[in-house]
């Protein structure tokens, strides 16, 4: 499973379609208790958006 690691209100996001099980039960009931106790489960896009306004924040402030 891969991770994005990022400061949030449970330190790690899990990126719903960056995992998997052999089966879709299975995969659903692990992503709830996921994110019930351990991690945000998010999807592509928010990952992606996240990463993007991060680095582009990143070098706004270094062409400063």
């Amino acid at each position: 499973m891969h991770s994005l690691m990022c400061r949030d209100r449970k330190g790690v996001d899990r990126i719903r379609d960056a995992c998997g099980d052999r089966r879709p039960a299975p995969h659903e009931a692990n992503l709830f208790d996921m994110s019930a106790k351990y991690a945000d489960v998010i999807s592509e896009l928010e990952a992606v958006t996240y990463l993007t306004e991060g680095f582009a924040r990143h070098a706004h402030a270094a062409a400063r």
